[in-house]
This record gives structure tokens, C-alpha cells and sequence, in this order.
């Protein structure tokens, strides 16, 4: 049996968590939220269809966003759950209802009040836009990804299907970076707007937050240059369509880099530079440092594993890192969702937005983007049969673990690097986390990986497989070496299994060692 204050700091944590799962901010992280607004649009869209029809309108804006409404849902029909796993398709969505739709609103009078007769309508606000330019902004930063090949929709190389921005949406895209300060990114967008803008207000808008975003970020020629074209387009006064498309190539000829965005504005932390590059794929280790790794069937934990082996690779030695294959089957994963599931089961606690532990307190933070469930054994025989395996697969006891911990992960969802284990948590009963094991529920198209920044490696997100690794050195001091993050989603969504197992009952499994820094 696990002890009672284990299961009250799990219930608190839990209660914590649930009561701040309002806050708004994070649907462009949340394929559940993306699939009802991609409902409403298409609620929007026939109310639209409708108020035209009746009212014999034309109107110029109503046309071309119906037009748009149209597209997207054209191009979302046959799948909108993969429509909605890329961050351009998610981000035009939410920009769609929450800044185009309001002016829709207010030219047709809320559609003459038919807005009210439907029900289960949710629209974002502007703190979702918000949210959504941030976090696509991390993606950028995070895979080196150009505002040039996002706005077609090109991911690394990949071509996805959607709906290209035009020169408004990354005008929006930029407006919303210069007003959290983040003026190397703006600028970026900034460029890509001048490049389509074809109204000459918007084009001096755009020229000036250019101008300045160039000075913020130290560029002081480049924006004493675009400052003087400034005044030159002001002094014309004109809207002549050939000046627009003049002085737009005159912007264009004048751009020299593709972004002005420092990476040593977040660099300057090692482990933020390593968490980045070994997300991107980059390999940071030598031949020599990993030409003893190796892969092996594992069957000398437990008696069944005689009968049935264990895939496992090392991925690194000290500290020990592992991934098991072909360990958890698409059966328990379908399972595992349906209880993460609210209301399933008393055992169970709802799939809320996750919280961080932080002086003192569970706390929203933008350092953690997923939605996590607590699974108790008593939940489903699945459970218990994986707290078997896992005591199989680490010769560990699980007895006195945590309860099992879904964690979804959407569009731009990460958990920037941490350690697992606590350090101050000495009182508890359970003590310290003393290993992880992590289960992969799914593939994930493009990013979700886990890395070690310090360690110097990337455990990849494949379907059916679980990471291993010791949190503690043998004497139950915390291995700062462990120190790892879950890179951002790019493209799909990650599904991920967490069991932590801790000291108390594995006294006798893992023994302290006269060496005090000893791990295997």
C-alpha cells in the first residue's frame, strides 16, 4: 500500500492544477480546443452564407472572409485533425476567429441577432492570438524555421497543405512580437509583410515598427535608412498603386539578412543552447564518446523476461539513459486516452493543464505547455499490469511510486529543462524520485523529443517505446547530469506515460554505495 500523504500531496497537486485549467492562452497547444474552433468556424461560416443570402449583400470584407472560412474548411474536410497538427493551419484558425470575425460582427450587426440562437459556440480572444504568435515564435527559435517558408506553410524542408498567409497575417504575426518586445522576430515579419502589403497606410505602419524593431536590436544604419524612406513616402502622400510597388521593391532591395533575432538573447544559458540544438537533431557527442553504446534483449530482471526479452538500447552510460522497445501496445495506449479522459473513473483525476511546482506552490507557467491526467492502479487492469512491467523492465519496485502520469502534449506543448527528482523532499515518506520511466503513446511527426542537455542526448518519441533513466547517484544525491526537457511539438501531437519510482522500497534494490557518486 502507498502511504496516505502521498496520495493527499497527489490529490492537492491535482486540485491545484484543476483550478487553474481556465485560464485562457492555450488552445493553439490543444488539439481538442483547435478541433471546436474548426466547429465553430464552420459555424460561423454557415451563419455568414446565410445573412448574405438573405440580405442580397455584397460586401467586400464579408466576401473575402467567407471566401477564406470556405477554404480552410475545404481544405480540413477529410482530416482535420492533420489539417490542425501543423502551427501555421492552427495559428490562421484561431487569427480567423479572433480578429476577423469581430469585424464580421460588427458590419452585419451580429448577423442581426441570429448569433444567438446557436449554442456551444466558443470563440478565442485576443489572448489566445497572443499565446498563438509566442508560441509559434518558440518553434521558430527552437527549429531555426524562417517567417519566409512559415508563411507558405514549409516545415523544415516538408510542404503542408493549408491556407499561405498574406501580408495582414504576418503583419499581425509582427505587431504582436514588437508589442512583447521580442523585435529581432518582429522585424522578420515585418520584412515578409512589406514584401505583399498593398495599401499604402498599412505600408507605413509596417515601415516604421520595421524601422524601430531594427533599432532595438541594434541595427542603427538599417533603420536610419528605413527611417529616411519613411519620411520620403510620407512627403509624397500618395496612394498611387505603382508608388506602392515601387517603394515595396525598394524595401526589398534594401534587406541584407533574414532575421535579426540574436539566439544569444536565450543562448547564453548553455542548457538552453544545447536543449535547442539537440531538439533540431544536431548530434553533439563524438565517435569516441559513443562507440560503446550498444542494443540488447534484456531477460535477467524477472523470471517472465526468460520467456519474453526486452528490447533495449543505451543511449548513453553515465548518466545511464535507456529506451526499451515494443513495450506498451497500441491496446493499453487506446486505453490509457480513454481514461485520461474526464469522469472516467474515481480513480482517475481530469486531463487538466499542467502546473509547475514553484516556491512554494502550483503554479501556470509558460516553461510547461501540456495537459496531464494521475492514473491510480486501481483505475484499469492496464495500469496494474503496466506497474508490473515496469518493475520487469528496471528491477525496481513500483510499489510506492507515483501514480501514472498522462501527459498530452500539442502544437508547441515542451517542458523547457528540469530536473525529476526534488532535493528538499527528504520528509516525505516515499523521499526522493529515484528513477523515470517514460512511455511513448505515440509517434510524433516532426519535434517531441526528450533531451538531455548535459548528457548530450536525444531520446526520440517512437510509438510503443519507454526511456529509462536513474535520477539519483546511489548515496540519494540528485544527479544534475539528468538535467533534460521535452522539446517543442512541431508538427502532430505527443502522447507520453510517466512513472516515477522513488527510494523508499527499493532500499534493498538499489543500494547505497561506499562511492558516493556510484549509479549502476
Amino acid at each position: 500500500m502507498r502511504s496516505i500523504f502521498g496520495y493527499g500531496l497527489l490529490l492537492l497537486q491535482c486540485f491545484v492544477v484543476f483550478v487553474n485549467s481556465e485560464i485562457k492562452g492555450d488552445l493553439f497547444s490543444s488539439r481538442e480546443a483547435l478541433i471546436e474552433l474548426y466547429k465553430s468556424e464552420n459555424i460561423c461560416m454557415g451563419l455568414l452564407q446565410t445573412y448574405m443570402e438573405e440580405n442580397n449583400v455584397e460586401h467586400e470584407y464579408l466576401q473575402k472572409t467567407l471566401f477564406e472560412f470556405e477554404t480552410a474548411q475545404w481544405k480540413a474536410l477529410n482530416d482535420p485533425i492533420e489539417y490542425l497538427s501543423n502551427p501555421v493551419n492552427a495559428y490562421m484558425l484561431i487569427k480567423r476567429l479572433a480578429s476577423d470575425w469581430p469585424i464580421v460582427m460588427e458590419i452585419t450587426d451580429n448577423l442581426n441577432g441570429a448569433l444567438k440562437k446557436e449554442e456551444d459556440f466558443s470563440l478565442p480572444l485576443e489572448s489566445d492570438v497572443q499565446s498563438a504568435v509566442l508560441s509559434l515564435e518558440r518553434l521558430q527559435n527552437t527549429y531555426n524555421l524562417s517567417a519566409s517558408d512559415l508563411k507558405v506553410l514549409k516545415i523544415n524542408g516538408i510542404q503542408y497543405d493549408g491556407i499561405a498567409m498574406k501580408a495582414m497575417d504576418c503583419y499581425e504575426i509582427g505587431r504582436q512580437l514588437y508589442g512583447n518586445g521580442h523585435f529581432g522576430r518582429a522585424a522578420e515579419w515585418f520584412e515578409e509583410t512589406l514584401e505583399e502589403i498593398g495599401e499604402m497606410h498599412y505600408l507605413i505602419n509596417t515601415l516604421y515598427y520595421l524601422a524601430y524593431s531594427y533599432y532595438k536590436t541594434g541595427y542603427k544604419q538599417e533603420a536610419a535608412d528605413r527611417f529616411k524612406l519613411l519620411s520620403e513616402i510620407i512627403e509624397v502622400n500618395s496612394n498611387s498603386t505603382e508608388l506602392i510597388y515601387k517603394y515595396r521593391e525598394q524595401i526589398k532591395s534594401m534587406r541584407t539578412m533574414q532575421s535579426t533575432y540574436d539566439p544569444m538573447v536565450d543562448e547564453w544559458n548553455p542548457d538552453i543552447k544545447y536543449y535547442r540544438k539537440l531538439c533540431r537533431g544536431e548530434e553533439l557527442r563524438t565517435p569516441q564518446q559513443t562507440k560503446h553504446l550498444s542494443c540488447r534483449y534484456v531477460h535477467d530482471h524477472s523470471p517472465f523476461l526468460k520467456i519474453a526479452p526486452l528490447k533495449l538500447e543505451v543511449l548513453n552510460e553515465v548518466p545511464y539513459i535507456a529506451q526499451y522497445y515494443d513495450v506498451i501496445y497500441d491496446n493499453e495506449i487506446a486505453e490509457l486516452k480513454q481514461l485520461a479522459m474526464p469522469n472516467v473513473s474515481f480513480y482517475c483525476f481530469s486531463l487538466t493543464a499542467s502546473a509547475v511546482y514553484n516556491d512554494g506552490a502550483y503554479e501556470r507557467l509558460s516553461s510547461r505547455i501540456s495537459k496531464i491526467q494521475w492514473l491510480l492502479d486501481e483505475a484499469s487492469p492496464v495500469i496494474k499490469r503496466l506497474s508490473q512491467r515496469v518493475e520487469d523492465m528496471t528491477h525496481l519496485s513500483a510499489e510506492y511510486s507515483e501514480p501514472l502520469q498522462i501527459a498530452s502534449y500539442g502544437i508547441g506543448g515542451h517542458y523547457i529543462p528540469h530536473y525529476d527528482w526534488f532535493g528538499y523532499r527528504r520528509d516525505v515518506p516515499e523521499r526522493d524520485r529515484i528513477a523515470t520511466l517514460m512511455f511513448y503513446m505515440s509517434d510524433v511527426e516532426q519535434g517531441g523529443g526528450t533531451a538531455f542537455t548535459r548528457a548530450h542526448v536525444l531520446v526520440r518519441p517512437v510509438k510503443g517505446s519507454a526511456a529509462f533513466w536513474y535520477n539519483l547517484y546511489k548515496d540519494g544525491e540528485g544527479d544534475e547530469t539528468t538535467f533534460h526537457g521535452a522539446c517543442p511539438v512541431l508538427v502532430g501531437q505527443k502522447w507520453a506515460a510517466n512513472k516515477w519510482l522513488h527510494e523508499y522500497g527499493n532500499e534493498y534494490k538499489r543500494k547505497c554505495d561506499l562511492k558516493q557518486d556510484s549509479l549502476l
